[in-house]
């Protein structure tokens, strides 16, 4: 039963792709991909035939090349087709052998359920939730278990379903890190079961309430009733067919800054800001989480040299999506960005620090936040600072607007005919067909097919993360497996 703790993934060195992908564009090159392309697709089956011998999977087929295939399927790494009970995996869609592998499990994972993956896992994370609950936190478990025969394990887990509601979450988040706390337990049960792998806190909250309704409906799917229960709070919570819809987290982060300002929203929260959009991921971003702390306001809005009103934040989801330009900083893993919000006339710049790691969990974490002189990072461009510039019109008509001070440009040294040009012939690093803030189709994965990014640092960061995180699927498979059969109650503590 040990199907993910066996499993063994296989890449090659960046190294050697990058060899490869450097030498495209000529005729030898192409003769090499081509071989390079054949020879990967047969590690990929290999790694992944292994893995089926090991979760004892004989219902997987394999597609060396999307012809034939409809629009849909044509840019998918894998489905599951629930008329013929198959699992297919489209090679040439998939990067390497841990994708494919990754595509297959997550597969399973929805077939088989979660429960019969962890086990006794679940029942472990349970425990320590409740042993590491506070006084208060397990008084409310405790009152729970009357109407459960006094079984904690499921009074726990109705707790834990009652973080859905945005009230208790964020008592939750408020009260001395429980919320970390619950997320570090569940993620210390996927690591325990061999995957390693992110999830934003809307997905577990959606996956502890509907672990509970699963448990409550004995493990059937409920009725209509309950689908139309679980579409509605995939919808609040932004998850599933909802995932990650700008519109929703941007409302949402306004309600919350509102929050903030009327001075009602919990010491220490974190904004929570969707997943980086594809302009985002193609300077390097990982595939994290995007995170701020109210702190951060704190600190920033009453800055002697930047000062600014928490209003000037409002749509900040929206602008952090897709940004005027995005920029290099001294430290490789800090991104700066200048977004379409002002203060007097200036734009905010967000710093943000890739892939940092709070209490066990790894975010890109908002770590910079005010309004930026424009002389200053219109020179950044003249410098090669420039990841990205996407909306060159805009920028152009300021950099036309700054020539009515020209004392300043040449103060700092800005050439504004120079850097008016660089903007022109600016080429943007390519973007990946995913978009991490639409939801997908239920049955098919979709990626985009050729991986060529702008330069070799950009590409080494990507390439590495892409091939060592299946967070994409696996929280679609985490969604997918609520409804399989629950596991026994834990015993009553001291029985």
């Amino acid at each position: 039963k040990k199907w993910i703790q066996s499993s063994k993934r296989k890449t090659k060195p960046f190294a050697e792709y990058s060899a490869y992908a450097s030498a495209r564009g000529s005729e030898q090159g192409a003769e090499q991909g081509a071989e390079e392309k054949a020879a990967s697709m047969a590690e990929m089956q290999s790694a992944v035939e292994e893995m089926c011998r090991k979760l004892h999977l004989d219902n997987v087929d394999f597609i060396t090349d999307t012809a034939g295939l409809t629009e849909r399927k044509r840019k998918a790494r894998g489905w599951y087709s629930p008329r013929t009970e198959r699992i297919t995996i489209v090679l040439a869609n998939n990067r390497n052998a841990a994708d494919a592998v990754v595509t297959v499990i997550h597969e399973a994972v929805a077939h088989y359920g979660l429960r019969r993956m962890f086990g006794d896992r679940f029942d472990a994370f349970i425990q320590s939730v409740f042993d590491n609950a506070d006084r208060g936190v397990r008084r409310r478990i405790v009152e729970l278990s009357k109407k459960h025969g006094w079984n904690y394990r499921v009074a726990t887990e109705e707790y834990l379903a009652s973080l859905s509601e945005d009230e208790n979450f964020e008592d939750a988040r408020g009260n001395m890190g429980w919320w970390d706390a619950i997320k570090r337990f569940f993620l210390d049960m996927l690591r325990a079961a061999g995957l390693r792998t992110r999830i934003t806190d809307r997905e577990l909250r959606y996956i502890l309430w509907a672990s509970y309704r699963n448990l409550t409906n004995g493990g059937g799917g409920g009725g209509i009733f309950a689908q139309a229960d679980d579409v509605y709070m995939q919808g609040k919570l932004g998850v599933g067919q909802f995932e990650n819809d700008v519109e929703t987290l941007n409302a949402r982060f306004n309600a919350e800054l509102m929050k903030y300002i009327n001075g009602t929203l919990p010491i220490g929260f974190r904004f929570d800001l969707g997943m980086p959009s594809p302009y985002l991921l193609s300077t390097g971003f990982p595939n994290l989480p995007i995170s701020m702390r109210s702190s951060l306001i704190d600190r920033k809005a009453g800055d002697l040299y930047h000062p600014f009103d928490a209003n000037d934040l409002a749509d900040l989801v929206k602008a952090i999506q897709k940004p005027l330009a995005i920029f290099t900083y001294t430290k490789d893993n800090i991104r700066n960005l200048i977004v379409d919000l002002k203060h007097d006339d200036k734009h905010f710049l967000i710093g943000v620090t890739l892939g940092y790691k709070a209490q066990g969990i790894e975010i890109n974490s908002i770590s910079g936040l005010f309004p930026k002189e424009n002389h200053e990072w219109i020179k950044w461009i003249q410098d090669h600072k420039a990841l990205r510039i996407d909306d060159k019109k805009k920028i152009q008509d300021l950099i036309v607007s700054l020539r009515t001070n020209p004392a300043e440009s040449a103060r700092i040294g800005l050439n504004l005919n120079s850097v008016a040009k660089i903007v022109k012939d600016f080429e943007n690093p390519p973007i990946d067909a995913q978009n991490n803030n639409v939801g997908d189709d239920e049955e098919v994965l979709t990626r985009d097919g050729d991986f060529t990014p702008r330069d070799r640092a950009v590409a080494r960061d990507r390439y590495n993360r892409m091939v060592s995180k299946g967070a994409f699927q696996f929280r679609e498979a985490v969604q997918d497996s609520m409804r399989s059969k629950p596991p026994s109650p834990l015993p009553r503590p001291g029985h």
